[in-house]
């Protein structure tokens, strides 16, 4: 009911209500791209990413960051999906989700968008994994 207060109050588009793809939460960023609140919030400062608060009883109840409010800067969802990993082990096949900063040229998707150049990227040990 807070979203659809938002959405009645033209805070936030209708659109987004059906259309999860155009959008990315706090959540989501920290998820996709280990963005934590700090750095985050330094970002929203600097104007580098732009964001929309739904508002419930004065207080931000969600922070959104819209596509068409960030074009060029965040990917499409889609490139950010995790995948399924199939792993063996002691004869049983097991399935597991990797996040997609763990395949070999995953950055090399997100060089057309703005996010890249802000984030930092760390060696992956895959040998602990196993």
């Amino acid at each position: 009911m807070i979203c659809q207060d938002a959405i009645n109050r033209k805070e936030i588009p209708a659109s987004l209500a059906k259309n999860k793809e155009s959008w990315y939460s706090k959540y989501d960023l920290e998820s996709y791209f280990n963005l934590k609140g700090t750095a985050l919030t330094n970002w929203i400062k600097k104007g580098i990413i732009k964001h929309r608060d739904v508002m419930h009883n004065g207080k931000s109840h969600v922070r959104l960051f819209l596509m068409k409010d960030n074009e060029g800067f965040l990917p499409p969802k889609k490139l950010v999906e995790s995948q399924m990993i199939k792993e063996t082990k002691d004869a049983k096949t097991w399935f597991r989700s990797e996040p997609w900063y763990k395949f070999v040229g995953a950055e090399d998707k997100l060089k057309a968008y703005g996010i890249m150049e802000h984030l930092r990227f760390t060696v992956v040990d895959n040998a602990k994994d196993k």
